[in-house]
């Protein structure tokens, strides 16, 4: 998969995260998941980022660089599923976003999908769930992803 996305002609953009007590804590452009974005055919938004951490970034800026982005990327731990409705309740800010309005938000339970447990020993089906996003044209068309999907709204 990470060959065939190698050779792409458009890499959609994405961004990942939600703020957190006023900050979003988006990963550095060297992390583990801007390369997974990478190797998955698209363009990670901080890739210039040269941190392998989290780095804070404020609102205003996350929505001035992200604002056009293609996909947005979330992890869920609520104890209910995120839908469109409820991120547009929970912050107006998230209904600017084009990933928002154009419903190209992929979103991780990662209390059901044991994301943190599993996902470093399952690369290849990390891997896969984006390439399923971005591309999906390059996996088998009954692909059912493994943690991250395409959010619905569904409440």
């Amino acid at each position: 998969l990470k060959s065939l996305c190698a050779e792409v002609d458009f890499r959609p953009t994405v961004f990942s995260d939600l703020p957190f007590e006023g900050q979003w804590y988006l990963p550095g452009g060297n992390s583990y998941i801007a390369q997974i974005f990478h190797d998955a055919g698209a363009d990670y938004i901080w890739k210039d980022n040269t941190s392998t951490a989290s780095i804070p970034v404020d609102a205003e800026t996350v929505l001035s660089k992200a604002r056009d982005a293609d996909f947005w990327r979330i992890m869920n731990s609520t104890n209910f599923p995120y839908s469109y409705e409820r991120l547009s309740i929970e912050n107006e800010l998230y209904t600017f976003f084009k990933a928002y309005k154009n419903k190209n938000i992929l979103v991780c339970d990662i209390r059901a999908s044991g994301y943190f447990e599993k996902s470093e020993y399952e690369p290849d089906l990390l891997l896969k769930d984006f390439v399923f996003a971005f591309h999906p044209e390059m996996v088998e068309s009954d692909y059912q992803p493994n943690y991250f999907y395409k959010m619905t709204n569904e409440k």
